[in-house]
């Protein structure tokens, strides 16, 4: 499940810009660490920056929502 769930993580992210681990965990059921593991590995890709409390896509600031 986890390259699926990283793959629509990125997907969320291309629609949304922005995202937050609790919403992660409640749409997947899964706990925060292994949202914040996902997380880390697409910060590690450079396809988004992580932020107190979850993520926004590589480029985008939360000032521009």
């Amino acid at each position: 499940m986890g390259m699926k769930r990283i793959d629509e993580i990125r997907n969320l992210l291309l629609t949304r810009k922005e995202i937050t681990v609790r919403q992660l965990c409640d749409y997947y059921k899964v706990s925060a660490v292994s949202i914040r593991k996902d997380l880390n590995k697409l910060e590690k890709e450079g396809f988004l920056n992580r932020v107190y409390g979850g993520a926004v896509l590589a480029g985008h600031s939360l000032a521009e929502q």
